[in-house]
């Protein structure tokens, strides 16, 4: 029989999910916010509420695997939110992160003298500069 701790964890737990589910919904994609509630689920260890394990919580409520969110945490803590928000537009490969930390600024990446604000609305244009950062970078 669950305790009230427990009914309070899955109270908790589900009240992440959801904000996590309804900010992929108006992302898009991954958001920065996203892998900050994943951090809270994870160090809380609140999807213990609803699934025994880390990994079957990923794969059964997140729809990602457990390496993906993982990567997701690991990449947001080393590198930060900046980093993190533009892997969200475009895959940075971990081989990689040094190159794009030194063109991020706060206000967005700068690439060929003109800083592109890491927005939904500009991520054509972010894929774009990623690539040929990309191809610049490739002896």
């Amino acid at each position: 029989m669950s305790t009230t701790k427990d009914r309070e964890d899955a109270i908790v737990a589900g009240s992440w999910l959801g904000r996590q589910q309804a900010l992929g919904l108006i992302a898009g994609r991954c958001s920065v916010a996203e892998i900050e509630c994943l951090i809270e689920v994870y160090e809380n260890k609140l999807y213990l509420a609803v699934e025994e394990t880390w990994e079957d919580y990923c794969k059964l409520r997140l729809g990602i695997s457990r390496r993906t969110a993982e990567r997701l945490m690991r990449t947001h803590r080393s590198q930060g939110p900046r980093l993190a928000k533009l892997n969200c537009f475009a895959r940075i490969r971990p081989k990689e992160y040094q190159t794009f930390l030194g063109m991020l600024t706060n206000d967005g990446l700068n690439y060929n003298g003109e800083v592109i604000p890491l927005e939904p609305e500009n991520a054509p244009r972010l894929l774009q500069a990623v690539e040929a950062i990309r191809a610049e970078a490739t002896p």
